[in-house]
C-alpha cells in the first residue's frame, strides 16, 4: 500500500462503541441489559451487516467494503463477516472512559483471533496540548496495543479524534471556529507526537477536514519517513442529530476522496441510525431497512470514487 495507490479503497461500516446500541437505540437503561435486549442489539447490527452483504451481492466489490464493532454485541456480525471473507474490525477499547483503556488488556489479541478478526479497532480522544499526566497514562496502553499488533496480530485501526481542551475553548469565540481554523493543526502535531511516542497503527482514521489543503497536510502526516505499508481513512457521520447536514457530508466524501493518500471513508452512526431508528418504530421492516442502507452504502461509495475522477477542489 503506497500513497500513490488510488485503487485500493475501503468503506468500513462503524457499529462499534459510537452509540449504545442498547441505550439508545432499543431503549434498555438498566445497570445490567436484559438478555432480550442484547439480542435486540444483536440484531439490528446484523441489519448493517446484512446491508454490505447485499452491497456485495450488487456489485460493491467484497474488497472495499469492512464492517467495525465490539466483541459482545456484535460477536455474530465479527463471525459471519469471517465466514463471508469481508474484512472485520474488533473494537479492544473500554467503552465509556475519556482516554484509552483495554477491554481485555492480558489478551485482547488471542480473543481476536478467536473471531477472526483483520483488525483491532480503537478509538482514542487526544490532543497534544492536554493534560500531561493524563495522557502519558494511556499512552503507556496505546504504545502497548501497537506494539502487539504490530508483533502478534491483528494489525492496528486506530482512529484519532482531537477534542479541544478548556483552556483552547476559552480562547474560542465558538467550537466551529476550533473546527476551522484550530484542529486541523492540532492533529497534525498529535499525530506526529503519536508517532514519536511509538504509536504506529496499520490504518489511520481521521475527522475529515472541511479544507483541501489541512485534508492534505494531515494525510500526509501518517505517510513520513519512508511509511508506506499504512493507510488513512477519514471519518464522516460520526454527528449526532436529527437533521445532518448532508451538504457538509458530501463536502467530506469530495474532499476525502481528492486528497493524496486517503484510501476510503468510516462511515459513522449519521449513515445508519436514522434507518435503524425507523425500523425500531416500525416504519420499516427489517428488510426495507436492509435495502435502504445498502443504498445509502453503496452510494457513498460511488461518491467517493466519481469524485476521484473530478476536477480538484478549487
Amino acid at each position: 500500500m503506497s500513497i500513490t495507490d488510488k485503487n485500493d479503497f475501503i468503506f468500513v461500516a462503524a457499529i462499534d462503541h459510537r452509540i449504545d446500541f442498547i441505550k439508545d437505540l432499543v431503549g434498555d437503561e438498566g445497570p445490567v441489559p436484559l438478555a432480550a435486549s442484547n439480542e435486540k442489539a444483536a440484531d439490528l447490527k446484523g441489519i448493517v451487516f446484512a446491508a454490505i452483504a447485499e452491497a456485495i451481492e450488487s456489485g460493491l466489490p467484497k474488497s472495499q467494503v469492512a464492517i467495525w464493532t465490539d466483541t459482545e454485541v456484535g460477536e455474530a456480525v465479527l463471525l459471519r463477516g469471517r465466514s463471508m471473507s469481508i474484512t472485520t474490525v474488533a473494537s479492544v477499547e473500554r467503552d465509556g472512559p475519556e482516554h484509552f483503556q483495554f477491554q481485555n488488556a492480558l489478551g485482547f489479541s488471542e480473543e481476536l483471533k478467536l473471531v477472526g478478526a483483520s483488525y483491532a479497532g480503537a478509538r482514542i480522544n487526544h490532543n497534544i496540548e492536554g493534560d500531561l499526566a493524563e495522557s502519558e497514562a494511556h499512552l503507556k496502553s496505546l504504545r502497548r496495543l501497537s506494539e502487539i499488533a504490530r508483533s502478534e496480530g491483528p494489525p492496528l485501526m486506530l482512529e484519532l479524534s482531537v477534542p479541544p481542551t478548556k483552556k483552547q475553548v476559552a480562547r474560542l469565540d465558538d467550537l466551529d471556529e476550533w473546527k476551522r481554523d484550530f484542529q486541523p493543526a492540532v492533529l497534525l502535531e498529535t499525530i506526529r507526537s503519536l508517532q514519536d511516542d511509538g504509536v504506529e497503527p496499520a490504518i489511520w482514521v481521521l475527522d475529515a477536514p472541511d479544507q483541501p489543503i489541512p485534508a492534505s497536510a494531515v494525510a500526509a502526516q501518517a505517510y513520513v519517513d519512508d511509511r508506506v505499508d499504512v493507510r488513512v481513512l477519514f471519518a464522516i457521520g460520526n454527528e449526532r442529530s436529527n437533521k445532518p447536514d448532508l451538504d457538509a457530508r458530501d463536502t467530506a466524501i469530495r474532499i476525502a476522496s481528492r486528497t493524496a493518500g486517503v484510501n476510503g471513508l468510516v462511515l459513522g452512526p449519521a449513515i445508519y441510525e436514522p434507518t435503524l431508528r425507523a425500523h425500531m418504530s416500525g416504519e420499516m421492516t427489517g428488510p426495507e431497512a436492509v435495502d435502504a442502507l445498502s443504498g445509502i452504502i453503496t452510494s457513498i461509495a460511488t461518491r467517493f470514487v466519481e469524485a476521484g475522477t473530478a476536477l480538484d477542489v478549487s
